[in-house]
């Protein structure tokens, strides 16, 4: 006994081309823009158009990586500068003349943290605005130059939109 995914489907109409695509009810949106991508180049048999735009999701999780590579470098960064900042409290134990070397040191060492953990921040500022606009512009794009007309694409900004405020805002008991 098959059962057909699109059991409960929405019919998305180009009136370009006057071809449906069916799209199940309560798609994810990053599945649903998946869909549509393989649904489009069925239709159009563009190959090509297809594999230059897995190459855009591509890049987008490489960019996503270097976000993560970033982040851990920026945790790091914390630790050590957390580390370097309770130094301080040791030099009772050394004799008179060697604290204020060990003192001169440290605080060397902590300003060398501090700009080291501030570089590490901004790379990981930088490297998130880049994911989330390597994403956008993915969709973007695809919406732009798909056969799909001008309602469905405002629809489907919407609805990816609409999620995504889903996901993040809290839920209420």
């Amino acid at each position: 006994m098959s059962m057909s995914i699109f059991s409960e489907t929405e019919i998305l109409l180009d009136l370009s081309s006057a071809s449906a695509v069916p799209v199940p009810f309560n798609m994810p949106s990053r599945i649903l823009f998946f869909h549509l991508l393989i649904w489009e180049s069925l239709c159009t048999g563009a190959e090509a158009v297809l594999k230059a735009k897995l190459s855009t999701v591509r890049h987008a999780k490489h960019k996503a990586t270097i976000f993560r590579i970033s982040n851990c470098h920026a945790l790091l960064a914390k630790y050590d500068f957390n580390n370097y900042a309770k130094l301080p409290e040791f030099p009772d134990d050394l004799l008179q003349d060697k604290q204020q070397h060990f003192q001169a040191l440290v605080e060397e060492d902590c300003q060398t943290m501090k700009l080291s953990f501030q570089a590490a921040v901004d790379a990981a500022d930088t490297s998130s605005r880049s994911v989330a606009i390597s994403v956008i512009m993915c969709q973007q794009s695809w919406l732009q130059f798909s056969s799909l007309p001008s309602q469905s694409s405002t629809s489907l900004s919407t609805r990816t939109m609409c999620s995504r405020q889903r996901r993040m805002s809290p839920s209420t008991p």
